[in-house]
């Protein structure tokens, strides 16, 4: 008899995902992806007049029997419920809440961090101070050995408290900047996660070697980096050339789009030919379909391990 599906939550993903292997999971992912062993399209969205959309997406490996899945989330006023079905051999589930959507566009932009940013980055800005900005922090954190970090949003208040959150849960010196090229200069990593739909940074701000991550708006007519910023980029990589096909993309239209690389093809160059430590590198994160299923994999098998019956 197949047993029921295992049932978690967001405090179990906070307990059983930590940060490195989210990272492994996501590098798993996209070597799986390089072998043409999954299926990764765009998101879809259907919408419901009235009230706003539904935004799906679906993708897995396609190895014997997953992980496959889809997760789900709506873009209702006021709402952001969102669950993960999973099916793998001997093992499915659903992953309720918002945690692991958060724990997987952190690893993306860890594992961005990982290959891109130089090895020797020690000083981290972070423009935005929202559930993303810390995601994105963990990250960072796993792969480089971050000794200060300078945070910047236009709330004084927000920011000072952002800072004070991120220094107690990670024992790193966190200062909150008055402005944004105040937190961003002799940085070696820059990430932006904000919901601005103009510009947070000017290339002149910005030290020789830098590498940036970019979460927030990304669209033509809406954009928290400015494309002549990108233009001036050494390598561009993203984490689905799909995404952006379906995208009215910022760069559409000026040089650098034509130099937006996939994030798998950009690291298998940058181990062949390496990274000269001078030159600057830009990571768009706008989201790999079947991540989140890799990384509910994982949840609930560490959860089986763990001995939570089903339902749990």
């Amino acid at each position: 008899m197949r047993a029921s599906p295992i049932i978690v939550r967001d405090e179990d993903v906070e307990a059983l995902l930590p940060m490195s292997v989210a990272i492994e999971q996501v590098e798993r992912m996209l070597a799986a992806r390089a072998e043409g062993r999954c299926v990764t399209p765009p998101r879809h969205h259907v919408a419901f007049p009235g009230l706003g959309d539904l935004v799906f997406t679906v993708g897995g490996v396609t190895d014997g029997m997953g992980p496959l899945g889809f997760r789900v989330y709506d873009l209702f006023p006021g709402s952001r419920d969102q669950f993960t079905a999973i099916w793998e051999d001997g093992l499915s589930g659903i992953v309720l809440g918002s945690r692991l959507g958060l724990r997987r566009t952190g690893a993306i932009g860890g594992t961005a961090i990982k290959h891109l940013a130089r090895a020797d980055a020690k000083t981290l800005a972070v423009i935005g101070t929202g559930p993303q900005a810390h995601a994105q922090i963990e990250a960072a954190l796993a792969v480089r050995p971050i000794d200060s970090i300078r945070v910047y949003s236009r709330d004084g208040v927000r920011r000072t408290d952002f800072a004070r959150a991120v220094e107690s849960a990670h024992s790193i010196a966190t200062i909150p900047a008055v402005s944004a090229r105040g937190a961003v200069t002799d940085a070696d990593i820059v990430i932006t996660a904000t919901t601005s739909t103009t510009p947070v940074l000017d290339a002149a701000w910005l030290k020789p070697g830098v590498h940036i991550n970019m979460l927030g708006p990304k669209a033509r007519d809406a954009y928290e980096l400015d494309p002549a910023l990108a233009d001036v980029m050494w390598r561009i990589g993203t984490d689905s050339i799909d995404q952006i096909r379906q995208m009215t993309f910022f760069l559409e239209g000026i040089p650098a789009n034509r130099r937006v690389s996939d994030l798998t093809r950009l690291i298998d160059e940058l181990k062949d030919k390496g990274r000269p430590s001078e030159s600057s590198t830009l990571f768009v994160s706008v989201g790999l379909a079947g991540t989140e299923v890799a990384l509910g994999a994982a949840v609930l098998a560490a959860a089986k391990s763990a001995g939570r019956n089903p339902p749990y």
